[in-house]
């Protein structure tokens, strides 16, 4: 479970939440909890600091934008007591043409207005 964040930046390919009142590891939990629970599993560093992705990239390549394939790049530290959680795409989804890269930004935009509104 992860509380509405204090405030939230977001753009085209990277968004930044801020939440003030709780901890650094509860949001890490958190994050990961959220994506574990949609499948999504930790490909590459830490729940703090890595990769969480969702289907093949092999798959991807042989299929396009009929294969499910998602990668996003998640941060998560202190600045002035205030936790920040930035969440990337870590993959534009062009390897599936124009659905794939439709596909890759209606998922981000999902899971970014998600986090925004928080997460239970």
């Amino acid at each position: 479970m992860l509380p509405a964040p204090t405030t939230t930046n977001r753009e085209d390919k990277q968004a930044e939440y801020r939440y003030e009142g709780t901890t650094r590891e509860a949001i890490v939990e958190g994050v990961k909890a959220y994506f574990e629970a949609r499948k999504y599993k930790l490909e590459n560093g830490k729940p703090d600091n890595g990769t969480y992705g969702i289907g093949s990239d092999l798959m991807r390549i042989l299929f396009g934008a009929f294969a499910k394939r998602y990668s996003f790049t998640v941060q998560i530290g202190e600045e002035d007591g205030v936790v920040v959680f930035k969440l990337t795409k870590a993959m534009s989804g062009a390897m599936g043409g124009v659905i794939g890269h439709s596909k890759m930004t209606k998922e981000y935009k999902t899971i970014a207005d998600e986090f925004a509104a928080g997460v239970s």
